[in-house]
């Protein structure tokens, strides 16, 4: 054994280089850049709906980046549209719809990403966007449907397995029963 300023250490591990972690590398990688880029890329897409000639009010649905991204049925399944899978979750109808979609996504993102890491948030945001587009295809084929929403809620549930899995009481600061009172 070797005495190192860390205590004892076998020969072989001696003299292996380690790799030195500064408070500053780790706050970098902690950074949850992929959920800061999906808020940035819906954004964006919201102001080009808003270019392309969409309401951004919510007072209709109109606009050509609005209509040629929404996801339904008749686009998929006669005409094969597949993309409209992926640009639906991208696409807001108002702004209400888009902040609470990109709050939801900030708060969560930040907690999950720097948790499982760059590549996986990214996938587990992708498979619940692909989730959710098959949902609403399934249940309402004919309603077109834009949103992050079912993308942020898988990202919501991702969290709570990572957060079961690692043993942190995340319901225990809600109320063990809820009452409700009716008018």
């Amino acid at each position: 054994m070797t005495p190192t300023s860390v205590g004892m250490r076998c020969p072989e591990c001696s003299r292996e280089k380690t790799k030195v972690r500064t408070a500053r590398t780790l706050q970098r990688a902690s950074e949850p850049i992929v959920t800061y880029t999906l808020i940035a890329v819906c954004a964006l897409a919201y102001l080009a709906e808003g270019s392309s000639g969409a309401s951004l009010t919510g007072t209709g649905a109109s606009g050509t980046l609005l209509t040629k991204g929404w996801l339904d049925g008749p686009d998929v399944s006669v005409h094969h549209q597949y993309y409209r899978l992926l640009t639906s979750g991208f696409l807001h109808l108002d702004f209400e719809h888009i902040l609470f979609n990109m709050i939801f996504l900030f708060f969560i993102g930040r907690m999950l990403e720097p948790a499982i890491g760059r590549l996986n948030f990214a996938a587990v945001y992708l498979a619940s966007l692909f989730a959710g587009a098959f949902g609403a295809l399934l249940f309402q084929p004919q309603i077109p449907t834009v949103g992050a929403s079912g993308a942020a809620f898988g990202v919501l549930g991702a969290l709570m397995v990572v957060a079961r899995d690692r043993r942190i009481p995340i319901w225990s600061s809600l109320p063990s029963r809820v009452v409700l009172t009716g008018a």
